[in-house]
């Protein structure tokens, strides 16, 4: 699945749920909540939440991680997302969040018109999230601040809240470029972790240039690994849809989606065209086509055993669209590779390549799209 991302203006209420502020700020209410906006939180994010049994109870339990104001390190809480039939919206409830002992003035000076960063996880229902508050007065917010204000509605406007794509995301900190210890950052290095989750290993050079990964909890390298297989899971659905055009347009003759049948298989679809066969494998991420796509060694001996078996680089992933290239004819690359491979010293033997996509011959690009079902 697609990142859910959202950013919200912060408001007096939304600050009541904070202990200090609830206790300052008198006019603001009794409220001890934020508000998630329904027609972000629910109408972009969580459509069927209102229909599901958790959703009807109006009470989600929330393994919530805030960041910030600034560099402040992680607050682990668990929290509730609730829903009352007197609330319009939904709201991130649950007791007090009180500054940390260590920290006693921590969140004192939010204020409104301020800025939280959600990151919300799970599929039909919120599991966890992140929330990373960015304050205006902080020097070491004032960049990313001032460029996500820009994101949103003029001040004042009804509109508080709005979602934000993971490439808006990744250019936003581009521009702002942060402290390298700076939580926001951590949105923008999941692409990077793609290769230690698939691989079990980082690059030192990649931790170089990025130093948030050096700061990578458990919590962000197991997200990592579900966004991983959530995003190879979207992106064979979105292919499978695309198929389905294809074949309801009799550029192809038929097709079977085989790995969702075998999901052990070194591809993920195999289908028919003029009487020849084809094998498909779906290599997906939401980032940018240049990032490195994996390989297995048992994908790489089924293509060199095929003479059709074709990539398809499922790119910019989102909720339910992203971006095609397809390179065809795989067998040529996959017998040179295993060549190299069988040239390793007795005892050594490589289970998976990482092979930059633009070394391979990838035709044009093309937009897919999910066939969601009319209500």
């Amino acid at each position: 699945m697609s990142r859910k991302l959202a950013i919200k203006r912060l408001t007096s209420s939304d600050l009541t749920i904070f202990k200090w502020h609830h206790k300052t700020l008198h006019e603001a209410g009794n409220q001890k909540a934020i508000n998630l906006n329904a027609n972000i939180f629910i109408d972009k994010l969580y459509p069927g939440l209102p229909y599901s049994a958790i959703g009807r109870q109006g009470r989600i339990p929330l393994d919530l991680f805030i960041y910030g104001p600034g560099t402040n390190i992680l607050l682990n809480l668990q929290r509730k997302i609730i829903k009352n039939e007197t609330y319009k919206n939904w709201r991130l409830n649950g007791e007090f969040i009180d500054n940390p002992e260590d920290n006693p003035d921590r969140f004192n000076l939010l204020k409104p018109e301020d800025i939280v960063v959600f990151e919300f996880n799970g599929n039909d229902v919120p599991v966890s999230a992140r929330a990373i508050f960015i304050s205006d007065s902080l020097a070491d917010d004032k960049a990313i601040f001032d460029r996500l204000n820009a994101r949103l509605p003029p001040s004042g406007s009804r509109a508080a809240m709005v979602t934000i794509t993971s490439q808006e995301m990744d250019e936003i900190i581009a521009q702002a470029n942060p402290l390298p210890d700076h939580p926001i950052r951590r949105l923008s290095v999941d692409v990077d972790l793609e290769e230690a989750v698939i691989t079990g290993d980082v690059d030192p050079q990649k931790i170089a240039r990025n130093p948030s990964l050096r700061t990578i909890t458990k919590e962000d390298f197991e997200k990592a690994k579900r966004n991983a297989e959530d995003n190879g899971q979207r992106g064979e659905e979105l292919i499978n849809d695309f198929l389905k055009m294809l074949q309801a347009t009799g550029v192809i003759t038929s097709f079977e989606w085989t790995s969702n049948i075998h999901p052990v298989y070194p591809y993920d679809f195999k289908l028919e065209k003029d009487g020849v066969t084809a094998l498909v494998d779906v290599k997906s991420t939401q980032g940018e086509f240049e990032t490195p796509l994996f390989i297995s060694i048992n994908e790489l001996k089924q293509m060199a055993q095929c003479r059709s078996y074709d990539l398809y680089r499922v790119y910019a992933l989102e909720e339910t669209r992203a971006k095609l290239r397809i390179a065809r004819n795989m067998q040529p690359f996959a017998e040179g590779i295993l060549d190299i491979l069988s040239r390793l010293p007795e005892g050594i033997q490589s289970t998976v390549i990482s092979v930059a996509p633009e070394t391979l011959p990838f035709g044009g690009e093309q937009s897919i799209e999910i066939d969601l079902p009319e209500d």
